[in-house]
């Protein structure tokens, strides 16, 4: 069982954290990708440093630093591989069924990263799109 707010202070953290390095080692940069694969159990922190998030179509991949740093958060994966992965997230119990597609699964994990994403463009101020792997689920925050 994940409970997934159990590890947003360590996401938190990971995006933060990946600001400052970037910071060190370049003057500025305009936008933040966090690009996640709940299934396969990583998160990745990508930047621009003059190319726009239009500029890149929304896609993390084309960023200009792309996958600067990535965590790796086994349990997700392992939970995934379950027979029956649950989930919680804001009290609520989700019984993920595989018949029923990984978007599913990505929603669910979208909207636990949202509030994410937002708490960071909030603190940095910068553009930041928020994308999962394979997925529609995206948003520019």
């Amino acid at each position: 069982m994940i409970v997934l707010e159990d590890k947003k202070q360590v996401i938190i953290n990971f995006i933060i954290n990946s600001i400052e390095v970037l910071k060190s080692q370049k003057e500025r940069f305009n936008s933040i990708g966090i690009y996640c694969c709940p299934w396969a159990g990583w998160i990745s922190s990508s930047f621009n440093i003059d190319k726009s998030i239009a500029d890149t179509s929304h896609n993390c991949p084309d960023f200009e630093v792309v996958e600067f740093e990535f965590l790796e958060l086994k349990h997700w994966e392992e939970e995934y591989e379950r027979e029956t992965p649950t989930y919680i997230f804001e009290g609520k119990t989700i019984n993920f069924n595989y018949e029923l597609g990984d978007e599913v699964l990505n929603e669910l994990f979208f909207k636990f990263l949202s509030t994410i994403a937002l708490e960071i463009k909030n603190a940095v101020k910068e553009e930041l799109l928020l994308q999962m792997l394979d997925s529609k689920f995206y948003r520019v925050f």
